[in-house]
């Protein structure tokens, strides 16, 4: 199967990727991948100085690089955790409930946003899910529309912390997941789960993560409406239709 083949999870499986001491020094070492064309960033790191109007004081702020992470996703279950980054107690998710997106952070204090628009995320559509800080900045875009509140990164989680202890697609193992409630598992198909702009591979083939966990039922591909939900289920009353019409026609011939 090729490595950009998109996958389908159901009955509570999930992917997993083991953090790498490459995304470790790829993090910490910013300034010495940013020029690097297996990590590609929009901007190099800059240094600005800005002067108090005393002219007695120079503070130096450091304009951080931006960093990404999306994921493609289409199902027609309500519910399910589509994104799970974990340090330790501090933590990001993104799942859907009733249709809706919504954005958790943990770091010294809890933030909740439900994204109102679009309303449905669950119809069966190609969506894609986009995390973006920069400048302290964080940013929620669904189909490359900025969504929800902006919110300053210095207060939340970083998605992309060097020290994570947790990176999880469509769902997570309970004894990672912070809280008593741990969220349904994702149901349906996922596509290009993308970190700053380096689609990474499900099958392991990534060059930063190149350890992948699969825990549960995880197919390649996405054919038709497969996996995604008990809404795609076979009717036995249209099942029993047809067998009767076959039935006729062969006693007919």
């Amino acid at each position: 199967f090729s490595s950009l083949e998109p996958i389908t999870v159901t009955n509570g499986a999930f992917v997993e990727f083991k953090i790498s001491e490459k995304h470790r020094r790829m993090q910490l070492l910013d300034n010495l991948y940013a020029a690097s064309n297996i990590w590609s960033y929009d901007v190099s790191r800059r240094r600005r100085f800005t002067v108090n109007s005393d002219n007695i004081t120079a503070l130096a702020q450091v304009v951080d690089l931006p960093k990404t992470v999306s994921v493609i996703f289409r199902t027609y279950k309500e519910d399910g955790l589509l994104l799970f980054a974990a340090t330790n107690k501090q933590y990001t998710a993104v799942e859907l409930k009733a249709g809706k997106l919504v954005y958790y952070s943990k770091q010294n204090s809890v933030v909740n946003m439900t994204i109102q628009k679009p309303d449905k995320l669950n119809d069966g559509k190609w969506h894609n899910l986009t995390l973006y800080t920069s400048n302290r900045v964080l940013r929620l875009l669904i189909d490359s529309d900025k969504v929800g509140e902006e919110l300053d990164s210095a207060g939340v989680h970083d998605f992309l912390d060097p020290y994570l202890t947790v990176l999880s697609i469509a769902g997570v193992r309970r004894e990672h997941y912070p809280q008593d409630n741990v969220p349904n598992s994702y149901e349906g198909c996922i596509a290009n789960f993308t970190i700053n702009n380096e689609v990474q591979p499900f099958n392991g083939s990534g060059s930063v993560f190149n350890d992948v966990l699969i825990r549960g039922k995880v197919t390649f591909g996405c054919s038709g409406d497969l996996g995604i939900g008990a809404a795609q289920a076979s009717d036995p009353v249209s099942i029993g239709i047809t067998l009767v019409i076959v039935f006729f026609v062969i006693l007919v011939v």
